[in-house]
């Protein structure tokens, strides 16, 4: 029985998000690229378009001609008076691109079309608590001699860690700061994958969550692993903000991901992820586009 490999080593809805510096351009955040609702949407965090309100800037992403700033319609929930988006566990703002904004998309990119998204309103996971849970490197001694010895029986013990794997894991993706690079004529951001567990509906209580609204991941308490169970150390995730939630799927091919939700906090003390369900972003989106066209069609028949 073959080792899991992912099907596509990048997932190119990921896009890296700028901001100008007197300088030159600062790393600062990650957005995804979703292309619904006869629209091509950047969906990021809401703190990211704070971060550059704050110094008066717009946001750039990379483009076939360079670092540009985007182009088209910001939809953002300002802070109110006293209000902390620290306490906002939404957390999310989106742009409509504007066509020629559409047309210089960096080719690295390929927006997600709704086959690559997963609409639930329940990421919630309820661990067997009566089973006592095996430290990791006992875990990866496991794995490794299963793999090594392909009988029958081994070889249904693997597929049995494989599908619980699938159904249990939730990974947050973004390009880290620490891993973006940028010169005068290209950028380099390279894409990082924090791959975690659910966790049940208490720990979203906890943090003032909802499952029809938010995801949420454990992360990094027992050590951190790649697909193939191999210990791995991964740099700190500031700067993957914005950045994409995903559920892993098995196909032929190999692993593939469905996008759940948009990442916005990481609570590292609680060794948690936190992000906004894409149900919740989508429904949000739709709203909003519904509302436009009614008051397009009412100005149009008072125009008559």
């Amino acid at each position: 029985m073959a080792r899991l490999k992912f099907k596509d080593i990048l997932w190119d809805e990921l896009c890296p998000i700028y901001v100008e510096t007197a300088d030159d351009f600062e790393k600062i955040a990650t957005g995804v690229l979703v292309n619904v609702f006869d629209n091509v949407f950047l969906l990021t965090a809401s703190h990211v378009i704070d971060q550059a309100k704050k110094i008066n800037k717009e946001i750039a992403i990379p483009t076939k001609n360079g670092l540009e700033n985007i182009s088209g319609t910001l939809y953002h929930r300002y802070l109110q008076e006293n209000e902390k988006r620290d306490d906002d566990m939404l957390d999310f703002s989106w742009y409509k691109l504007a066509p020629k904004m559409i047309d210089i998309l960096h080719e690295d990119f390929i927006p997600l079309t709704k086959e690559k998204i997963e609409i639930s309103d329940d990421f919630t996971f309820q661990h067997d608590k009566s089973v006592k849970p095996i430290p990791v490197k006992e875990m990866m001694k496991r794995m490794k001699f299963l793999y090594d010895n392909p009988t029958p029986e081994n070889n249904e013990k693997l597929k049995y860690i494989d599908n619980f794997r699938n159904k249990s894991t939730i990974t947050f993706a973004g390009c880290p700061n620490t891993k973006s690079k940028l010169n005068a004529i290209s950028y380099s951001a390279e894409h990082v994958y924090y791959s975690g567990q659910g966790v049940d509906e208490d720990v979203y209580k906890l943090h003032n969550c909802t499952p029809t609204e938010n995801i949420i991941a454990s992360y990094g308490k027992d050590g951190t692993m790649d697909t193939d169970f191999n210990s791995t150390n991964f740099p700190k995730p500031e700067g993957i903000s914005g950045g994409g939630i995903y559920r892993l799927i098995e196909t032929k091919e190999g692993l593939d991901r469905k996008l759940i939700g948009i990442g916005h906090t990481y609570k590292a003390k609680k060794h948690l992820f936190i992000g906004t369900n894409i149900s919740f972003c989508l429904d949000v989106i739709l709203q909003r586009l519904e509302r436009e066209k009614s008051i397009l069609q009412e100005e149009l028949i008072n125009d008559i």
